[in-house]
Order: C-alpha cells, then sequence, then structure tokens
C-alpha cells in the first residue's frame, strides 16, 4: 500500500496523469530499474534517456531474455567506455577550474 501512496503523491507533484494505468505502468518501471540495480547496473541507469526508459517500459517479458539480463549484458559491454567518458570529463573539468582559478 505505501507504494501505491508514494506512486500517487510522486505522480500528482510531478504532473502527471494519475489513472490507475499510469499508476501501474509507473510502479512496474520503479520495480524494474530497481530488479536492475541489483545485479550492479549503475553507469547505464545513471545516463538512461527517455528512449530508454520507453524500451524498458515497453519491453514484454516473451521478447526473448529478461529485461534484466540485457541490461545488465549491456552494463558489462558498455560500463568501462562510460566509465572512460566520465573520466574525461573529470579531468576536461580539473583543467578548466585550474585555467579559471589559476
Amino acid at each position: 500500500m505505501a507504494e501505491k501512496v508514494a506512486t500517487e503523491r510522486f505522480m500528482r507533484e510531478a504532473g502527471f496523469g494519475l489513472s490507475l494505468a499510469n499508476q501501474r505502468q509507473c510502479r512496474l518501471f520503479w520495480k524494474r530499474l530497481f530488479e536492475m540495480r541489483n545485479p550492479g547496473v549503475d553507469k547505464i541507469l545513471l545516463y538512461r534517456t527517455k528512449e530508454f526508459d520507453r524500451f524498458c517500459k515497453n519491453r514484454s517479458s516473451e521478447d526473448g531474455a529478461s529485461l534484466v539480463e540485457m541490461v545488465r549484458l549491456w552494463e558489462e559491454r558498455y560500463g568501462f567506455h562510460i566509465k572512460q567518458l566520465e573520466e574525461r570529463v573529470a579531468e576536461e573539468s580539473r583543467a578548466i577550474r585550474q585555467e579559471v582559478y589559476g
């Protein structure tokens, strides 16, 4: 029951439609995100896009590999590349701060 209350409160504050179908869809999406974090998916979830969210919402469990397994594999395959990009951005940010603040 607490999940339903929290979902409705969040959706109201975010300006989403409060139909039962919308609330159910939101709870299902949050559950899927939680299930992805359990096996260690984090990089991909930090940088997810509207397209990724839509893919997750529309992914059917009958489409073969589970959504969680698919995203976990993506994390294994691309997590290193995402980390490299993060490190480059951090390095560039440090260089800019050094330039500006001496």
